[in-house]
Formats: C-alpha cells, structure tokens, sequence
C-alpha cells in the first residue's frame, strides 16, 4: 500500500473516532449536544472519504494486474517498467533501481511489496 493511502486510511479512522470527542467537546463548551445532522453529516464525509480510498486502491489493483500477468510479475518494483528475462540482475533501464529478477518475482508474488510510482 502506498503512503498516500495509508495516509487517507488513517485520515478516516481517526476522523470516525473524533466524532465522540467532538460531541463531548461541543457539549462542555455549549452545554447541549450537537445537533444530529451535524453528526450525520461527518459520518457521511467519513463514508466518502472511505469509499474514496476503496476505489482508489481497487483502480490500482486492476491497473498492474494486466501488466503483471503479461510479463509475468518481470516489473520494476519502484516505477512499474518491465524488466527482461536477462539478465538475472541488473538496474532498471527506467528509474535505475536495481533489481534481481527472482527477488523482485517473488516480492510480487508476495503481494506486489512496493508499488510506490516515482
């Protein structure tokens, strides 16, 4: 998982456990509770940031598995750029990471380690 969408995960759970803070808050200040479409409302944010992440994270997935399965998990693990099948190590003609093809195989058969894009 990239940064950015740990980030926006975090973001929303620490957004999701604010709203009883929030409410607490509110009504040690004011001395009433919050209004429920004001609660409503933040759960509704809290529901579409989450449903924001999902679809980014899903595109994500569904973007490398063609390349994947085409070149045979043979992909740079920094920027995605196919790697040949020789030599068995060597630097990324793209970026210039350097790579092992049966360790960068199998970090992708793992569960694709580190897809962050330059």
């Amino acid at each position: 998982m990239e940064r950015s969408q740990v980030w926006l995960v975090t973001s929303a759970l620490v957004l999701m456990s604010s709203i009883p803070l929030l409410q607490a808050a509110h009504v040690w200040i004011t001395g009433h509770s919050l209004p429920g479409w004001v609660i409503w409302a933040v759960l509704a944010a809290v529901f579409a940031i989450n449903i924001a992440v999902a679809g980014y994270v899903l595109v994500h997935a569904v973007r490398l598995w063609k390349p994947l399965i085409e070149h045979g998990c043979r992909l740079c693990l920094r920027c995605h750029y196919p790697l040949p099948d020789e030599p068995a190590s060597g630097t990324c003609p793209e970026c210039g990471l350097g790579y092992e093809l049966k360790a960068t195989i199998a970090a992708w058969r793992e569960g694709g380690l580190a897809t962050r894009r330059r």
